[in-house]
């Protein structure tokens, strides 16, 4: 390996370092609330916008609107938090709250279907 490409990995290291530290203090700002019931719902919205989850999915596990979720994720996506793939893919949050330390709340079982 070149002396360049070290000394590029080692600022790469650095960059990836000071991001999360800075991923970390504006997600605690964003997911705090005075309200404990409205900041448990946005930390794990948050933490099931992992691009698997669909807003409604989300949105029915903690028992709020779809719109609430989709209000959250558009203001996260505007800080550059989480983001889409494509115009119809469901948004993906840039790192976990747990790779970061921060707290998660228990995140409830999806409901399941009734078979009729």
């Amino acid at each position: 390996m070149s002396r360049t490409d070290k000394l590029l990995e080692e600022i790469l290291k650095w960059q990836k370092f000071r991001g999360m530290q800075e991923a970390k203090q504006v997600l605690e700002d964003v997911l705090s609330s005075e309200d404990e019931e409205k900041e448990r719902e946005q930390r794990i919205a948050y933490e099931l916008t992992d691009g698997e989850h669909s807003t409604s999915d989300i949105a029915a596990r903690i028992s709020v609107s779809h719109v609430t979720v989709s209000n959250w994720q558009n203001k996260w996506s505007e800080l550059g938090l989480v983001s889409k793939e494509t115009s119809q893919a469901s948004y993906q949050h840039l790192i976990s709250l747990e790779n970061l330390g921060l707290d998660v709340p228990e995140i409830p079982e999806a409901e399941e279907e009734e078979d009729e």
